[in-house]
């Protein structure tokens, strides 16, 4: 099956809660949802899950034989609810705020990290360009006028040199690094200066939200809450870091006394865990930080990127202007020669 946006999926869930609270059969509600849909695969997936239902499987059983669309943990929430119709409002309400709250988000980030990439990509070219065909005939040219090169534009010819005897290995280790960095690029980004305190709030807005929506139903334990969450962070470093959690917490330990011993949370994620522990409502003190650390994002954004893209230029302008430089030094020292 084609693969569904989820911007349709949440509001395909959105209508379907509204049509359960008006007392209409499921089976009856899936065929309305269905109707004049202009996305074929959604239709597709709908009218599966209604011939799940009218064969008599449950809608949380029929989401659940789809964990590609619907996610597991979410579908046990749907299992376990007293109230069917509210309990998929509420999580198309979550689906929705992750989507606004992170996906939108980051992907403003990621457009604007891309402008960096061209310009790095440009300037990669022309250089390995320069050091190939350019800098070894300058470098002949000026050794049959005699003398000796100025000290920039030996170490030039020298680099030169060296990425022209080795640049197969050069290039192919280039490419390694870039599918490496490319593949860990969740991890990467957290660790870059600026975009990295972007990325980390990123991560908390879905961790907190999923924690919220976990811990409104009574059923759940924190185990159950921190497994999930890591299964939604959809960053290898969060999610490691919630596994060793639940690890924790199921051993016996406290939750605050958890998160202290990682020191990789903020004290305000810290002071709420404590607090909300304490009169337990945890889930009511979650949602307000995210929206929190939502507001932080969206104003630190722009100028973030405005000043991390001024500084590549800045950097990618001293390298050109050395090379420059050591290019055309030596223009002015055998001029006389010339």
């Amino acid at each position: 099956m084609a693969r569904i946006p989820t911007t349709d999926l949440t509001q395909f869930l959105s209508e379907l809660a509204l049509l359960l609270q008006s007392q209409i059969s499921v089976a009856d509600a899936l065929q309305i949802v269905q109707q004049s849909q202009d996305n074929l695969a959604l239709s597709q997936l709908i009218e599966t899950l209604r011939a799940q239902v009218e064969s008599g499987s449950s809608l949380a059983d029929s989401c659940a034989k789809h964990p590609q669309y619907f996610e597991p943990f979410w579908v046990d929430l749907l299992r376990q609810a007293d109230s069917q119709p509210a309990k998929l409002l509420q999580i198309a309400t979550y689906r929705r705020q992750i989507e606004t709250g992170t996906a939108h988000l980051n992907g403003k980030l990621l457009a604007a990290l891309s402008y960096f990439s061209v310009v790095f990509s440009i300037s990669l070219l022309l250089l390995i360009i320069m050091l190939i065909y350019v800098i070894p005939v300058f470098d002949d040219l000026f050794a049959s006028l005699g003398g000796e090169l100025p000290m920039p534009t030996r170490w030039l010819v020298t680099f030169s040199n060296c990425f022209v005897a080795y640049r197969w290995s050069i290039l192919v280790g280039g490419v390694l690094l870039i599918w490496f960095s490319w593949y860990q690029r969740q991890r990467i980004l957290l660790y870059w200066p600026l975009v990295g305190r972007l990325y980390h709030r990123l991560a908390w807005i879905t961790i907190l939200r999923t924690w919220a929506l976990m811990l409104s139903s009574p059923s759940n334990n924190l185990t159950q809450t921190l497994l999930a969450s890591a299964q939604i962070v959809k960053n290898p470093h969060y999610a490691k870091l919630l596994q060793q959690l639940s690890e924790q917490v199921n051993a016996g330990m406290s939750f605050s006394d958890a998160l202290l011993k990682q020191r990789q949370w903020p004290a305000k994620i810290i002071h709420a865990v404590i607090i909300g522990t304490q009169i337990n409502q945890l889930a009511t003190l979650l949602e307000p930080l995210a929206e929190i650390y939502h507001h932080q994002v969206d104003q630190l954004l722009e100028p973030t990127m405005k000043l991390f893209n001024l500084m590549i230029i800045i950097l990618l302008g001293i390298l050109v202007g050395m090379i420059v430089i050591a290019v055309y030094l030596p223009i002015f020292t055998f001029g006389g020669i010339i």
